[in-house]
C-alpha cells in the first residue's frame, strides 16, 4: 500500500496544533502517494448514475475516483484508508454529485446503514429529511 517506511519524516507537522490538524496533514500526504489503480467492488453499483433528488449518485469504480473526490471535497476518502476498507469488504462509499461536482460522501456498511456522511471540508449533513430518504434508498 505505501511506498515509504517512515511516513512521519515526510509530513510537515509545523502547523499541527491539534488532532484535527494532524488528521488533515496525514490525509493530505497519503492522498498524494501514488497508488496502483484498482477496480472497486460495491454492493450498490445498481445505483450508479441514478437520480436522487437534485443529486446524481456516483459509485467509485476505481481508487482514483476516491482520490479525486477526496481532493475536490477536501476530505480524507482518498487517503487509502477507505480503499483498504472497500477492498476488504468492510464498507462501501457512495458520492452524491450536483452540477458535475461531488457534494456529499457517504460511508455505508455492506448492509446499507449510513456509517458516516460528510459534505465538503467534512461539513455535517444536517438535512434530516434527506438522511431518512437515503436510509430507505440504501436499505431496499
Amino acid at each position: 500500500f505505501m511506498k515509504t517506511k517512515n511516513i512521519a519524516n515526510q509530513i510537515d507537522l509545523s502547523d499541527v496544533k491539534n488532532f484535527l490538524d494532524l488528521h488533515n496533514a496525514v490525509s493530505k500526504h497519503l492522498t498524494n502517494i501514488e497508488q496502483e489503480n484498482q477496480v472497486l467492488p460495491s454492493n450498490f453499483s445498481n445505483l450508479h448514475n441514478k437520480q436522487f433528488n437534485e443529486y446524481i449518485i456516483k459509485i467509485p469504480q476505481e481508487n482514483k475516483d476516491l482520490v479525486e473526490v477526496g481532493k475536490s471535497m477536501n476530505i480524507c476518502v482518498g487517503s487509502g484508508v477507505y480503499l483498504s476498507k472497500i477492498l476488504m469488504r468492510k464498507c462501501d462509499i457512495v458520492f452524491l454529485y450536483k452540477n458535475n461536482a461531488p457534494q456529499i460522501c457517504i460511508q455505508l456498511s455492506l448492509a446499507g446503514d449510513i456509517v458516516e456522511i460528510k459534505g465538503p471540508n467534512n461539513a455535517q449533513v444536517q438535512d434530516t429529511t434527506m438522511l431518512e430518504q437515503l436510509k430507505k434508498l440504501f436499505n431496499q
